[in-house]
């Protein structure tokens, strides 16, 4: 039987996890959960949980490294995030094991690569690393209003908006559904705000795009890609992220709303109506495949693209380790495929890795 490892910081507080270990059986799966930090190094055996399909629960185990991984962590800036961090680069340098997904790079790896392509360089809003508060006061001055957002942040934490007036500045950020703004005087509390910003982590600078409603709601639109029981990459569905009005951020966790992407498109003018879906249909066809030739080998992404008021097409972001509520709030009949996805990617793998196969 093969073994499937379902990654985590903490495993047991994930109800997919279990949902896709209970229909494991059916494709000749065993699945385990665990934390990275529960391998020991010097024995590479694990103090897990192995899922028990006859009492259809988890039960604690002691078990060897599975052959194929799903990694779903998420890491902070505490230690055991670092850590974690870590043990998973040491898994993937492995050839003994094999990743359902190898992951992306950070957001500004990601963006020096992607900019290198014709096709998809007008699609990403102009972007700089911070090198240093002279430097974000350079690119400020450029564009009155910028946006600094982490180079390693996730689900829209930690992303301040900055506004250069002729007397002051304005730091608008989101936290949850409580949007948080402060005003300097052009004076040293601003810079030394700034400075002990950037001292905690590395930023990107963008210019500030207007990419809210008429509501003054932000919003974009969340497309979730897998690849099937054949390694081809299918679209599983799409839809609108809206933010709270007047915020910064349009992720699920800063309070959104889901919305259909069709009702969405139908509220647009005929002309831009077509031109808005056909560009944001040319960037899904080729994204994928850009992203595994520049990269390593991917299981799912999940795109986030702007429409600012303009009407320009902008792709926000790119994540391997995409959430299903979006799509499960507005297609939840998916939930089936989605579990099973998985499975089935395991399951091509495994095909694909025997003698005489031969890889795609």
């Amino acid at each position: 039987m093969l073994s499937l490892g379902l990654l985590s910081l903490q495993p047991e507080t994930q109800p997919f996890f279990s949902q896709l270990a209970y229909r494991a059986a059916d494709y000749g799966i065993q699945c385990y959960r665990f934390s990275p930090l529960q391998i020991h190094p010097d024995t590479d055996l694990i103090e897990g949980e192995r899922y028990d399909l006859d009492l259809q629960e988890w039960v604690n185990e002691t078990f060897s490294i599975p052959k194929y991984l799903y990694d779903r962590c998420y890491y902070g800036d505490d230690r055991k995030s670092f850590e974690s961090k870590s043990i998973i680069r040491w898994l993937k340098s492995r050839d003994d094991l094999t990743f359902l997904g190898y992951g992306l790079p950070n957001k500004w790896m990601l963006y020096e690569k992607l900019s290198t392509f014709d096709s998809l360089s007008p699609y990403l809003p102009d972007t700089e690393k911070a090198k240093n508060v002279k430097h974000i006061i350079q690119v400020l001055s450029r564009y009155k209003t910028i946006v600094l957002k982490p180079v390693n942040g996730a689900h829209g934490y930690g992303i301040y908006i900055i506004t250069l007036h002729p007397k002051e500045v304005t730091i608008q950020t989101q936290k949850k559904n409580q949007i948080i703004t402060q005003t300097f005087s052009l004076d040293g509390a601003w810079t030394n705000w700034l400075s002990q910003l950037i001292e905690k982590k590395d930023f990107l600078i963008q210019p500030y795009l207007s990419l809210k409603n008429q509501a003054t709601q932000p919003f974009d639109i969340r497309i979730f890609l897998q690849k099937d029981e054949r390694g081809n990459w299918v679209e599983r569905g799409r839809g609108v992220r809206v933010g709270i009005s007047g915020g910064v951020i349009s992720n699920l966790s800063g309070g959104a709303n889901v919305t259909s992407y069709e009702e969405w498109l139908k509220d647009l003018p005929k002309l831009k109506r077509d031109f808005i879906h056909q560009e944001i249909q040319s960037i899904v066809k080729q994204l994928p495949e850009i992203l595994e030739d520049s990269f390593f080998p991917l299981f799912e992404v999940g795109l986030d693209i702007g429409i600012a008021q303009d009407f320009s097409v902008w792709l926000l972001d790119v994540n391997s380790k995409p959430g299903r509520s979006v799509i499960l709030s507005l297609f939840p009949e998916m939930e089936e495929v989605l579990v099973n996805a998985p499975l089935r990617f395991t399951r091509y793998l495994y095909q694909i890795s025997k003698p005489g196969r031969v890889k795609k």
